[in-house]
């Protein structure tokens, strides 16, 4: 089953799910740099699960403690964050006129 937040792969692709609503789900390419799209529920069969674990390998990301990071580097992360927390709220709200 699908929950917010999952991670689902097919072949080379991996969507981390963001929103669920109304078997609709909202969900963003973790391999390409794209914008996040809403599909349906049947758009996402052929994927399986995948972990944290298995994007950081096929991605190449090293993960880091925000702790650990310098000042200029922090402020990059939480801005980015902002920004992209303001996005999902508005992309939430289009799924639900598109519904």
């Amino acid at each position: 089953m699908m929950k917010k937040n999952s991670l689902w792969k097919r072949d080379e692709t991996i969507l981390r799910v963001l929103e669920i609503q109304d078997g609709r789900m909202l969900v963003i390419d973790c391999t390409r740099c794209t914008m996040p799209v809403w599909k349906d529920g049947g758009e996402l069969q052929g994927y399986e699960p995948c972990t944290e674990e298995m994007l950081r390998e096929q991605t190449g990301i090293v993960l880091c403690k925000m702790e650990e990071l310098d000042a200029d580097r922090k402020k990059t992360a939480y801005e980015r964050f902002t920004w992209i927390a303001g996005s999902c709220r508005f992309l939430r709200r289009r799924g639900n006129a598109a519904g």
